[in-house]
């Protein structure tokens, strides 16, 4: 179920900004890890699935509508970060490179957001935040 997820998410939405090799392998690794569910003495699957959502983020990550998006929610998501004054700061910077257009040093500011804050991303959170951007 989660394999087939994954790859919807890929199909719908994430597939128009893939390059043709990144398409393709993600194509054989789907096949790989399909393969690889009958295999129960191996965590081959769940590595496999690791992968292809890593995958799908990091053509994401390209995106810079996807960086800006995940700036805005980081932005608001105060409650994730265990100390206001460094994301105060962090927001500060992110929203002057995002009014300087300088898509880098957001990204930068987004990834320091990243490792500060609690919790983890998971698909299920990306797929939110991507489908709210794209129906917009």
């Amino acid at each position: 179920m989660e394999l087939n997820k994954t790859a919807a998410f890929f199909d719908s939405r994430i597939r128009e900004f893939a390059r043709p090799s990144e398409t393709s392998a993600f194509d054989n690794l789907v096949k790989t890890a399909q393969r690889a569910i009958n295999n129960t003495r191996s965590r081959d699957f769940e590595m496999h699935l690791d992968d292809l959502r890593g995958r799908n983020f990091m053509i994401l990550w390209r995106q810079d509508w996807f960086v800006i998006d995940r700036f805005k929610w980081l932005a608001e998501a105060s409650y994730l970060f265990p100390n206001s004054r460094e994301h105060t700061e962090l927001v500060i910077a992110g929203t002057a490179a995002l009014k300087a257009n300088d898509i880098d040093k957001l990204r930068n500011v987004v990834e320091h957001l990243d490792a500060v804050r609690i919790g983890t991303a998971g698909e299920d959170e990306m797929l939110s935040r991507t489908n709210r951007v794209e129906l917009t």
